[in-house]
C-alpha cells in the first residue's frame, strides 16, 4: 500500500514558488548508509527495502527514474560519505 501525503507548504506565511522543490532536499538524520556507498547503491538499497518485490529490473528502473527525476544522474556514482567524491571524474569528461 502506498501512502498519500497532502497539505500546503509554507515558509512563514508565504507559499513557495514552483521551483521550491528543486531547491530543497530531505536527509535522514541517522546515517543508515555506509560511507563508501554510492548514491545509486543507496537508492537501490532503499528500493529493496521499500518497493514491492516486483523484480530487480523494475526496482532498477525505478532507481534510474528517481535519479533522472532528481537531476542526479551525473552524481549517481558519487560516494555518499565523502564530500566532493565523484565530482573529479565528471570534470574530466
Amino acid at each position: 500500500m502506498v501512502g498519500v501525503v497532502e497539505g500546503d507548504i509554507r515558509l512563514g506565511s508565504e507559499v513557495p514558488d514552483a521551483n521550491f522543490q528543486r531547491k530543497i532536499g530531505y536527509v535522514q538524520q541517522e546515517d543508515i548508509h555506509l560511507p563508501t556507498t554510492t548514491v545509486r547503491e543507496a537508492l537501490e538499497f532503499s528500493a529493496r527495502l521499500r518497493r514491492p518485490d516486483d523484480g530487480a529490473t523494475n526496482r532498477l528502473n525505478h532507481v534510474l527514474h528517481t535519479l533522472d527525476l532528481l537531476e542526479m544522474t551525473l552524481y549517481a556514482d558519487a560516494v555518499v560519505g565523502v564530500p566532493g567524491e565523484g565530482m573529479v571524474d565528471m570534470v574530466s569528461w
